[in-house]
Formats: C-alpha cells, structure tokens, sequence
C-alpha cells in the first residue's frame, strides 16, 4: 500500500510541475513566443531611461557592417511614413541607419530568406518581403559612483575613469557596447501579414575601441526585449546573456484587398551592476 501510494504521489508531483513550469522547457527557434497579452500601452514606459550610464550613438563602420557588405536600400522616417509598405519593392531598407546591424545578415539566413543580387528578398516560401530595420548602436560609458579610488579602473581605450561596479556583472568582457534595432518584416505575397520583431545585444569594443561587427559579445546581469503589433506582445527576458529577441505576427489576410497599416512598439532593458537603462522606439509605416 505504501509503495502505490508514493507512485501516486509522484506521479501527481510530476503533473503539476509539468503544468506550473512549462517556461523551464528550452526554446527552440520555431517556439511559441513564452506569453502573449494585450498589454495596457498607456502603462508602459514610453521615454528612454538612463541611470548610471552615458550613450554614445555611434555611426558608419564604428556601429557595424559597411553598407557595401549586402545589397541594401535607405530610406528616411519621413519617407517611410509617406510610402505605402504593401507597394515598395522587396528588399532591405534602412531607416536612416548609415551601417548594417551586427545581426541582421545572421538572421536573416536564419529565418532562410535569400537576397538576390539585385537586393530583392525572397520569405522562406520564396515570396517577396520587405524588410525594415531601425534602431540605434551606442558606446555605454558608465558615471563614476563613488569618491574612492580603490574602487575606480581606467579604460584602456579612453582612459575614462569609472567605478569598477558598473561592470561587475558582465562577462567574459566588460560590458562596453549595445546594439537596440527594431525591425519588421512585411510579407506581400499571396497571404500578407507583418512581422514585428525587436533585437537588443550587448558586447564590448574592438581592437579600436569601436562597437563594430568585430566586437565580441559579452554577457551582462539582465536583459529584456519586447515588441507589440496590432494589439498583441511578446516579451522576453534572460539573465547572464548576450542577446535577445522578441517576435509578434500580424496576420492581416489573403489575396489583393488584405491589407492594414500596423502599429508597432518596441522596447528594450540593459541591466548590469549600476548600470541601467532602457530604449523604446516605434516603426513609423
């Protein structure tokens, strides 16, 4: 009796874990997205947030690729705002960013579109897509936070002076640079639905003190990224990481009459030791 009684027991452990911890399983790329709400936008924090740190906005070869790497278009906000998405031609285009993201050719062979010499981009079903990247690339230069000078390290690029515990998170490197793009994809083909996506990095400089494509990534206390489209959200979370993502779907239908115009939020946190600091930006369609 009391060996059916501890299998009953067990077993009815077993299922309730099972059904209290299904985040724990390990994601795969093709996953559900961890939770999906329709959150109240009125609450969320809409201005970008610094403490601790300063940002430097970095541009050209110093933030990324050269644009010469991949056949790509640019475009201005203001134009983008004026242009009819369901009428541009498939491509890549930049809103006014003068380099091409660290991530954006990784995944882009991720998701297995191709980019043709011509610059157009073909979906995984090998139907036209536009895809539009924005965002930011910056130098993070933490404040100094204390009189004592025990606790303060020089940089080795810009000997600025910093309080050690700014970076006490961070590995295998200090925590140097961070890469926040939001970007979306717009599928025009047969079946039309948008693609909301927001990728937020973090890694240290390059020989040249630089955060170009040839920084290497660093590991920091806390990250978080989120993007809403058309109501939904998607947010994601991890903690001594690199990189995150986040992923929200629009499906807006099929044949010619199947379009809208979409309403995108993105949003990212950078957590380590002292230093904190949040971005937001919407693509503007």
């Amino acid at each position: 009796m009391k060996n059916k009684f501890s299998k009953l027991f067990c077993s009815l452990l077993l299922a309730a874990t099972a059904t209290v911890l299904p985040a724990l399983t390990t994601e795969s790329a093709s996953a559900a997205p961890a939770f999906d709400f329709k959150p109240d936008l009125s609450k969320w924090e809409r201005a970008n947030t610094l403490r601790g740190v300063k940002l430097e906005t970095l541009r050209g070869p110093r933030a990324g690729l050269p644009l010469n790497a991949m056949a790509i278009k640019r475009i201005t906000r203001a134009n983008l705002a004026r242009t009819d998405v369901s009428k541009m031609a498939p491509g890549i285009y930049l809103i006014e960013l003068d380099y091409i993201p660290h991530f954006l050719k990784e995944e882009l062979k991720k998701m297995n579109y191709t980019i043709e010499r011509d610059g157009k981009v073909l979906d995984d079903k090998r139907e036209p897509a536009v895809v539009l990247v924005g965002g930011e690339t910056a130098m993070v230069k933490a404040e100094r936070l204390g009189p004592s000078i025990r606790e303060r390290m020089i940089f080795e690029n810009n000997n600025s002076v910093i309080d050690r515990e700014a970076f006490d998170g961070a590995s295998p490197y200090p925590f140097r640079c961070y890469s926040f793009h939001p970007w979306a994809v717009y599928h025009g083909g047969f079946h039309r639905w948008y693609d909301a996506r927001t990728y937020a990095s973090t890694y240290t400089t390059d020989p040249s003190g630089n955060c170009s494509n040839l920084s290497p990534l660093t590991n920091i206390e806390y990250l978080q990224s989120y993007v809403v489209i058309s109501g939904a959200a998607d947010v994601d979370t991890c903690y001594n990481c690199s990189s995150r993502s986040s992923q929200d779907i629009w499906d807006v239908g099929y044949f010619w009459p199947a379009h809208g115009v979409p309403t995108t939020y993105h949003h990212a946190v950078y957590k380590d030791g002292a230093t904190y600091f949040a971005r937001t930006a919407n693509l503007t369609w």
